[in-house]
């Protein structure tokens, strides 16, 4: 198992995160099988094809994932070094609960910023997956990756530097999963994996390092 942060780290960017993708606070049971909404993925037309100038400010849909750019404001007046835009691709995977109830498993975000020269890693996961002090993650049948997770008292998340290697599986890939930890009612320690199609992602993570461009 390689962990992400035993690289040089892609530091913790805070400013943006609130507009990330919003889990809800709830614990997932699921051990496979594909959701609704990975059911509908696979009847998606061609992925989009979209002109995505450097500088891109806005949203714009690929497949099952989708490319979101926005300019950040700096916390300090005199923060000179702070980043100036941010860019995410994104994803979510939502899984059927009881009565049917749609419930948001996991946010699978990959990020690029403009002070920094390589892209991050990021899962938002419900506040159940407490239960360990890591995730793991994988594309297909490769190696799992490790990242250390840390909680709030309103989510979990992981983030780092993304591999090289990883990236790489990402844009051949078919499918990315996370594993994490959560206790069932009788306090039990229980794996939970959440499956993410990688229907788009080249393409989104293209028009990604485009709009990132100077």
């Amino acid at each position: 198992m390689t962990s992400i942060f035993s690289r040089l780290g892609w530091p913790a960017y805070a400013g943006g995160a609130g507009a990330l993708v919003a889990l809800a606070l709830i614990v997932v049971f699921w051990s496979g099988g594909r959701s609704a909404d990975q059911v509908a993925q696979e009847n998606l037309p061609p992925v989009q094809t979209a002109d995505i100038p450097p500088g891109f400010v806005g949203e714009q849909p690929f497949g099952a994932w989708k490319l979101v750019c926005q300019k950040v404001q700096a916390p300090t007046a005199t923060a000179s070094n702070s980043p100036k835009r941010l860019c995410r691709t994104n994803a979510r995977t939502v899984v059927n609960g009881p009565n049917n109830q749609k419930f948001l498993a996991a946010g699978f975000n990959v990020l690029m910023i403009d002070t920094v020269s390589h892209p991050a890693i990021m899962f938002r996961l419900p506040l159940g997956a407490r239960a360990a002090t890591s995730i793991g993650f994988a594309i297909d049948k490769n190696t799992i990756f490790t990242a250390p997770l840390k909680c709030s008292k309103t989510e979990c998340v992981a983030q780092g530097a993304l591999p090289a290697d990883a990236l790489e599986q990402m844009r051949a890939g078919q499918k990315l999963m996370v594993i994490y930890t959560i206790k069932d009612k009788e306090k039990k320690e229980r794996k939970v994996r959440v499956d993410q199609m990688l229907y788009g992602f080249p393409q989104a993570f293209d028009a990604m390092q485009t709009a990132m461009a100077s």
